[in-house]
């Protein structure tokens, strides 16, 4: 198969491991049955897409994409971050950064509707950086506080300054999409350029967090 077509199932199985994920912490809301139903409708959609593009790549793209609309539109709704937001400190980034990441599987859905039997291009561009960058990386830039203390057994001092390169992400792939969609080569570089800016300035973040968290444990230690 080629790349193209590959790729989209890549794609599947990040964007359903992620869902899966808010899914199972959505139960402590207590979902109704509808809205279960909802969720697994938009699921059924995904993966009858992805089934499709081994017969009709165009179709399959397009039908896949209406599931990522879907998925993105029910975690828009019913997911925990639209209560967690308006919490504070660290609950409240990751809140802000899984609400970006949906809006972006969203314009990913938009996009793979609108320009779905393309297989290279400015639109195809859009189209993956959407889901890889705006979706994906949202994602980990949501959860690598939680995950990474959780991993390594470092502590981690949250702080704003983390906000920095979340906002970076999310502008830079605007610039980036919009450069895509204008066929402005300029804007478009500009924006591919801040992206890696914001994800190099996110690792530096985390290693500084971790840093001060090293030494307000040491310091705790001492004071003991």
């Amino acid at each position: 198969r080629s790349i193209p077509e590959v790729v989209l199932w890549w794609a599947g199985f990040l964007v359903l491991t992620i869902v899966g994920e808010r899914l199972e912490l959505s139960r402590l809301l207590r979902l109704s049955r509808a809205r279960v139903g909802a969720f697994l409708a938009a699921v059924a959609l995904l993966l009858g897409g992805l089934a499709l593009t081994v017969f009709s790549y165009s179709a399959g793209v397009r039908v896949a994409s209406l599931g990522m609309a879907a998925l993105a539109a029910w975690l828009l709704a019913f997911d925990m971050a639209r209560r967690t937001v308006r919490k504070s400190g660290l609950t409240r980034y990751i809140a802000v950064a899984l609400l970006a990441g949906y809006f972006w599987l969203a314009v990913a859905g938009l996009l793979g509707l609108r320009f779905g039997g393309e297989t290279a291009g400015l639109h195809y561009d859009a189209f993956l950086h959407s889901i890889f960058v705006g979706f994906v990386f949202s994602m980990i830039l949501a959860h690598a506080p939680i995950i990474l203390p959780a991993v390594t057994g470092l502590p981690l001092a949250f702080h704003g300054g983390f906000y920095a390169p979340l906002a970076l992400l999310q502008v830079s792939l605007m610039l980036r999409v919009a450069g895509d969609l204008l066929a402005n080569f300029p804007l478009r570089r500009w924006g591919g350029l801040l992206n890696e800016v914001a994800i190099l300035l996110f690792l530096a973040m985390l290693l500084l967090a971790v840093r001060s968290g090293w030494k307000a444990s040491q310091a705790t230690i001492k004071a003991m």
